[in-house]
């Protein structure tokens, strides 16, 4: 009894002059020393340190690298289509047609039995895109509105469009190369429009 109340004591002074932390830390370091065999069997996986670095590794990569690139597309061409169109005046007078509708000579010939001559009054060539339209002046003071409306797939491609005109309008679907005629009634003379698509 009296050999170990000495080694408490000085136990004891040791201990009074450390903080609580360190007075912990020291007490795991005995109860460490206690067991060396269950210190020495605890060891990291192996793998672990190895699996750290590329999570790491890609947290450190810049922002442009890390995102998914995104798809490019080209750009698509709007729908577009040409025309020609003319403005003839079909009358009683002598009988003629103008040189420049030389290649309309079969077209007019339905007209032929009321009216005998055939005159170019304008001609104009241009090209529209989707939903859009031009607007062609007709003798009188009237107006002949064209509107491209789109471009109908099949076998053969065909321009759909829409004609304004005096007395109403008419939608159509063309194949390109073809040739549309319009009559309008203007007093003794017959307008006739001619809307060929390119």
């Amino acid at each position: 009894m009296s050999t170990r109340q000495p080694m408490v004591s000085r136990w004891r002074s040791r201990l009074s002059g450390l903080s609580a932390g360190a007075v912990l830390l020291t007490l795991a370091g005995v109860a460490a020393a206690a067991e060396p065999s269950a210190r020495s069997n605890v060891e990291a996986p192996r793998g672990a340190a190895v699996a750290a670095v590329p999570a790491a590794a890609g947290r450190l990569l810049p922002r442009e690298a890390r995102e998914t690139p995104r798809p490019v597309f080209d750009a698509v061409a709007p729908e577009q289509a040409s025309f020609v169109v003319r403005v003839i005046e079909a009358s009683r007078a002598d009988a003629s047609v103008d040189p420049r509708l030389e290649d309309m000579r079969r077209e007019l010939k339905p007209f032929d039995g009321r009216f005998s001559r055939f005159a170019l009054i304008s001609e104009a060539s241009f090209a529209l895109a989707a939903q859009s339209s031009r607007e062609i002046a007709l003798p009188g003071g009237a107006q002949f509105i064209l509107q491209f409306l789109g471009l109908q797939s099949g076998k053969v491609q065909r321009v759909r469009y829409q004609a304004t005109m005096p007395g109403g309008k008419t939608t159509r679907s063309v194949a390109s190369g073809a040739r549309t005629l319009d009559a309008i009634q203007n007093g003794e003379k017959l307008t006739i429009v001619s809307t060929l698509v390119r």
